[in-house]
């Protein structure tokens, strides 16, 4: 298996590469962005006003989204033995059986790789669409319906372009067709990629608003509002590079030389009202439906198997009552610290219960589900893959030979799961799932790791609500 920084080596070179140039020619602005006069002390023009017409450009938004697939595809061809190989052989065949090889929650991929890699790729998905939706193309991090519909709509995008890179037609399963060869045939990319890419994509907005704007209020010194711009904001620098813009762009403010801060956020504030993002707080409403995403896993000795665990999932929770709802979840996970040959990984289907109130920016919920679960264990024969190569004086084996000496075990079990946590209500739209806490109990006799399943789960996320707003 690769180191998981390798994967991304090829990524940070031609992110350097593409912004080489613009350096060389000492390039003074961004020349997309709307730029200032620095030798005029008048007061700077107002940001672009949101476009009123809620049409996605999406001839831009394909040519961008092909750019950046490209670039994927063609770091994992060049760096990948087993991608070049799965290149051979028939097209069809090969993607008809990588999708229908499709089980489990692992694939294969280190912690760096699935929980790191993949929000990246999420958040740059993200971007590209937000760049091409004039609605919510100049939307801010804050508290306004405004951002978190259009962040909503982006990373519906991102789950789709997520899924194309995986299984489509040009994809993962198409291009290589690695999930036909042991260990790449979880679901976990299909969860992580939108759902923590969502997170990163806050977290980058965030920085953007509440350190980078500071930095540049702070200093006009061009190199670093430019490295500041582009390296605390990476997937948004990688999605301005497939739009054919400079990496530090922003639709909401000048070039790094032009951009007068403190002027240019009081003529904003000036036009925009105080800007709607700082607005009283939300009226009260009830969410009929929610949906959430969330990361979750088990600590070192919090399953009584003593692994831990890292992964995802995502709940629907339908209100059936003024502090009533019916939550359903579907959730999955990568167990750790088995050795070298061995892997595991869960998926559970839950329904059950919530009681939370329905006032209040705090909203604690306690919660009883039950429904099944279910463990995948693998374990490949090293020592007679290893008398293999030594007999035909190979290096390595095939792709296709590995399954040969892997054995699957696969264990199902009821399981329920009971606890509680504490939503944060940003406004009527969004919410966020600070902690999580439940015991979950099963009842699996996994040869690997006895009573895996049953303990302490903690987990996080972004609850989208519907019907309120």
């Amino acid at each position: 298996m690769l180191n998981p920084l390798r994967k991304f080596l090829p990524v940070f070179k031609y992110l350097f590469l593409l912004t080489l140039p613009w350096m060389a020619l000492g390039i003074e602005d961004d020349p997309i962005a709307p730029t200032l006069d620095p030798a005029k002390k008048n007061p700077p023009a107002a940001p672009p006003a949101p476009v009123s017409v809620d049409r996605v450009d999406w001839g831009a938004l394909l040519r961008q989204s092909g750019h950046f697939l490209a670039i994927q595809h063609g770091v994992r061809v060049a760096t990948e033995p087993g991608t070049r190989e799965g290149l051979q052989g028939s097209y069809f065949r090969g993607y008809v059986s990588s999708v229908a090889n499709m089980h489990g929650w692992s694939d294969g991929d280190g912690f760096l790789v699935n929980y790191i890699g993949h929000p990246i790729q999420g958040a740059v998905a993200t971007y590209i669409w937000r760049q091409n939706d004039p609605r919510y193309r100049t939307v801010e991090f804050g508290r306004s319906r405004e951002y978190w519909r259009g962040l909503m709509r982006a990373t519906g995008f991102s789950a789709i372009y997520s899924s194309q890179f995986e299984l489509g037609l040009i994809s993962e399963a198409s291009i290589g067709q690695i999930q036909r060869r042991y260990p790449q045939q979880g679901f976990v990319d299909h969860v992580i990629t939108p759902a923590l890419g969502l997170g990163w994509t806050v977290a980058e907005d965030w920085l953007d608003k509440a350190l980078i704007k500071k930095i540049e209020t702070a200093t006009t010194q061009r190199w670093v509002r430019l490295l500041v711009r582009g390296g605390l904001n990476p997937s948004r620098s990688f999605a301005n590079m497939m739009a054919g813009k400079v990496p530090w762009h922003r639709d909401t403010r000048p070039g790094v030389l032009a951009y007068d801060a403190v002027q240019f956020e009081r003529h904003r504030r000036e036009l925009s009202g105080a800007a709607i993002e700082h607005r009283a707080g939300p009226p009260p409403g009830v969410a009929p439906f929610e949906f959430g995403l969330m990361a979750q896993g088990r600590p070192a000795g919090g399953d009584q198997s003593g692994q831990a665990s890292v992964g995802g999932g995502a709940e629907m929770a339908f209100r059936i009552g003024p502090q009533w709802q019916l939550l359903a979840e579907v959730s999955g996970s990568t167990r750790l610290g088995f050795d070298w040959g061995q892997s595991g990984d869960s998926i559970s289907v839950l329904i059950g219960p919530r009681w939370t109130p329905t006032t209040g920016r705090w909203q604690p919920y306690l919660q009883f589900l039950a429904g099944g679960t279910k463990i995948t264990t693998e374990t490949i024969d090293l020592a007679r893959q290893a008398a293999l190569r030594e007999q035909l004086g190979v290096s390595r084996l095939p792709s296709e030979w590995y399954d040969r000496y892997a054995r699957r075990d696969d264990l199902a079990s009821f399981a329920l799961k009971a606890g509680g946590g504490v939503h944060f209500k940003v406004n009527e739209a969004v919410a966020l799932k600070l902690a999580g806490i439940d015991y979950v109990q099963t009842w699996l006799n996994d040869p690997l790791a006895p009573q895996a399943g049953t303990g302490l789960q903690i987990g996080a996320g972004v609850v989208l609500r519907f019907g309120s707003w």
